[in-house]
């Protein structure tokens, strides 16, 4: 493995919903991602394989998974963002639905993120009918974000891979679930 993990700044607050930027803004990011996405993709492959070449395997998931899993870091989830998320909610509530009190570091959503890319890119390599769009439809929970697409099926890699994270922090995630997350697209993609 390279020394270093190079983090990514991305140029949106994931805090903040899609729905608040405007098209342009949607538009720019968007255009941020298809000119960083390769780059992106290289530095994964040099640090978790010491290459930038002939990474881009399903055989190589398990190594990727690997590295989510040793990387995930957290941060308190600052007040004043806790209590506009949760503040109209009761303690019980809360207990409840059991409402977060972290957030993902810098780091880790950068980890996320390229972990996205090279799954989405994995599935592209599979089946090249698979692209990358710009989700449009403000109805979509991932208004505003890359996601690959064929026909009907649609998928953020990102955010699969972020609630992944999420799940090894709060100790919920089975291993080789971001796997089975995989297969789980290669099947709704008709790829064998």
């Amino acid at each position: 493995m390279a020394s270093n993990y190079e983090t990514l700044t991305i140029p949106v607050d994931y805090k903040k919903s899609f729905q608040d930027l405007d098209m342009q803004e949607i538009k720019d990011y968007y255009n941020w991602f298809l000119h960083i996405k390769h780059d992106r993709l290289m530095k994964l492959g040099t640090y978790l394989f010491n290459r930038d070449y002939d990474f881009l395997s399903e055989n190589n998931l398990k190594v990727v998974e690997n590295f989510l899993f040793n990387s995930v870091g957290t941060v308190p989830m600052p007040k004043d963002e806790y209590d506009r998320a949760y503040g109209g909610m009761s303690d019980r509530l809360k207990k409840i639905a059991n409402v977060p009190d972290f957030i993902l570091d810098r780091r880790t959503i950068s980890i996320c993120y390229d972990i996205g890319i090279y799954m989405g890119e994995l599935m592209i390599a599979l089946d090249s009918s698979i692209v990358w769009r710009l989700d449009k439809n403000i109805r979509s929970a991932d208004y505003g974000q890359p996601i690959i697409k064929k026909k009907k099926f649609e998928i953020n890699p990102f955010v699969v891979v972020k609630n992944a994270a999420n799940k090894i922090h709060k100790k919920t995630y089975t291993e080789h679930q971001l796997i089975s997350f995989f297969n789980a697209w290669k099947k709704g993609c008709g790829i064998d």
